[in-house]
């Protein structure tokens, strides 16, 4: 990611492409695909980190079921499709709406 600092001030400004959550270094469907692989009982994503996506996978499963019910548990990657829609991000840990 692109970052320029203010000669006056010293802020940072990053320029972050479309297709990320804000404040996340990894892109919107990397975090789908390491999600949908551990939830399909497959092995975490290799060159990610194994914590990382261990967070992203316990975040979901508490948003998903704090906004859509326990029914939903079985179906996380459907859970994070209907969350991203209504303007959330599905693996962060705090619950703003």
């Amino acid at each position: 990611m692109k970052r320029y600092q203010c000669p006056c001030c010293g802020c940072v400004i990053r320029m972050k492409p479309t297709g990320y959550f804000s404040r996340f270094s990894v892109t919107v469907a990397k975090i789908k695909s390491s999600v949908a692989s551990r939830a399909e009982k497959g092995p975490w994503l290799k060159g990610l980190g194994a914590n990382r996506q261990r967070h992203w996978l316990r975040s979901l499963t508490h948003q998903v079921t704090a906004h859509l019910g326990l029914e939903w548990l079985n179906r996380l990657v459907e859970g994070f499709d209907i969350l991203v829609s209504q303007g959330m991000v599905p693996v962060s840990r705090s619950f703003k709406t």
